[in-house]
């Protein structure tokens, strides 16, 4: 597996040497107010498997062993990881064990878990991690590394409540079973948004953001006419095109493919509908209604009105705020999903989630009694108003309303939880998210055709098929 990765990391870092980018439903006016807020019955369909229940037996110690010393790593940079390290330390101060935990922010997740594929080697792996939710699932199909976390969450003494279980929206608590075992906590949820700029579109003739592949077309096509009409502002005006990996799987969904996995289980990304997609992100790119940027980031390009829309993530939000406030920026922005012709909209979740890997039984313990401090409701909520990303719960919701209103777009997103996806448990998407944004920068090569297409993601499947060897 180290192997692998390390042929991923060479693959990355010759995508990353290629000049970068960046990386409706109805408006917020047009949304009822009760509306913006999702209920508990709004996620219910979404649910898959029965919520856990307290257990009757309990053969898990009465109390944690004194003064054990717990390492947690994690990839969080900034002030996320400034949190991180205060709540550690608040832990420390008050919990009656004196158990110590000792956080290692790690940059990124790719450095995360590079980080943790060499200790596995060295047989120095911490006790426990926040980690991408997919590569949990590698680990515990390769690696049998990760403790069932079923048995802390039904336990009488150390466990979860059953209201603290059902108040965890199901479409992220349910992402960390396989084959019937938990094999983590959910931390941290993010989505992939188009972020587009509401005000121009209705000057251009918009009545909403676009809901349609056409629509798409159309919007940011106008927009690049509109520019292209002045000499400074001339090739721009469309959407910042993104080969970024989960740029490149969301038009992949918009065009009914996205798959990933074949008939034998093994990554299939060479179907019709996905050539169509290419096809479709290459004919913008090159009737110049999508764009490349000598800036590798899209917030000036989109304040700017450079950009009708660029493809982001939920933590762009507050960095797209303090560029818009800092310019005086007064255009409506919104964040919409990728849209689609099958009347199902398309927004691609990623996250991190809480596991222990320790094999120690009194670590274990420890380290699930720090997951258990981590995800309590109030510090979900601080982690919430520090990244920006989604709250894991219905509990966490509630106590967000100065938050909601302190930032409109960050509230508007909370109406598409309902509509989250998530790639399938089974890909090995630290390979293919590489390969895909690959394969996104090749279609906009003035060397390559539309016939050349098909070849693309032959050559693409080939090799992750390599890799996975």
């Amino acid at each position: 597996m180290k192997v692998k990765y390390f042929i991923l990391i060479l693959l990355g870092g010759l995508i990353l040497l290629n000049p970068s980018g960046c990386n409706t439903i109805a408006s917020p006016a047009s949304i009822p107010e009760e509306n913006l807020v999702p209920t508990k019955q709004d996620f219910a369909a979404t649910s898959t498997s029965v919520p856990e229940t307290i257990s009757e037996t309990d053969e898990l110690p009465e109390r944690i062993a004194n003064d054990l010393e717990v390492v947690f790593w994690h990839p969080w940079s900034g002030e996320m990881a400034n949190l991180i390290q205060e709540l550690a330390e608040e832990y420390n101060r008050k919990n009656a064990w004196g158990t110590k935990i000792v956080t290692a922010p790690h940059a990124d997740e790719r450095m995360l878990i590079q980080d943790l594929e060499i200790a596995g080697e060295e047989n120095t792996l911490p006790d426990v991690i926040a980690a991408p939710d997919d590569y949990l699932q590698l680990l515990a199909r390769n690696a049998g590394t990760i403790q069932e976390l079923n048995q802390y969450i039904q336990s009488s003494r150390w466990g979860l409540t059953e209201a603290v279980i059902s108040s965890y929206l199901p479409v992220f608590w349910n992402r960390d079973i396989r084959e019937g075992m938990r094999i983590g906590i959910p931390a941290y949820r993010s989505a992939h948004f188009l972020f587009f700029n509401q005000t121009w579109s209705h000057e251009l003739g918009f009545e909403q953001p676009p809901t349609r592949i056409n629509d798409f077309s159309g919007q940011i096509c106008a927009a690049a006419r509109q520019n292209g009409l002045t000499e400074e502002k001339r090739g721009t005006g469309g959407w910042i095109y993104s080969y970024d990996g989960f740029a490149i799987l969301s038009w992949l969904r918009v065009f009914g493919g996205g798959s990933l996995m074949g008939d034998q289980q093994r990554i299939n990304i060479s179907e019709r509908a996905n050539m169509d997609a290419a096809a479709y992100l290459q004919d913008i790119f090159f009737r110049d209604c999508a764009w490349i940027g000598r800036l590798s980031l899209p917030y000036q390009y989109f304040q700017n009105r450079q950009a009708i829309t660029y493809s982001g993530k939920m933590e762009d939000i507050f960095i797209q705020e303090q560029v818009n406030a800092a310019n005086k920026t007064e255009d409506i922005w919104v964040l919409i999903p990728y849209p689609t012709d099958s009347g199902k909209p398309v927004l691609l979740m990623e996250g991190l989630s809480y596991a222990i890997i320790t094999s120690d039984d009194e670590k274990a313990l420890a380290a699930w009694d720090f997951i258990r401090w981590l995800t309590a409701t109030e510090n979900q909520v601080k982690m919430v108003e520090t990244s920006g990303t989604f709250p894991l719960s219905n509990a966490a919701i509630e106590k967000l309303t100065e938050f909601r209103y302190a930032h409109p777009v960050w509230h508007q997103t909370l109406q598409y939880l309902p509509l989250m996806q998530s790639i399938p448990v089974e890909a090995n998407w630290m390979i293919l998210q590489d390969v895909l944004s690959d394969v996104g920068w090749k279609l906009i090569q003035y060397t390559t055709s539309k016939e050349d297409i098909p070849g693309l993601f032959q050559d693409a499947e080939a090799l992750i098929h390599e890799i996975e060897k």
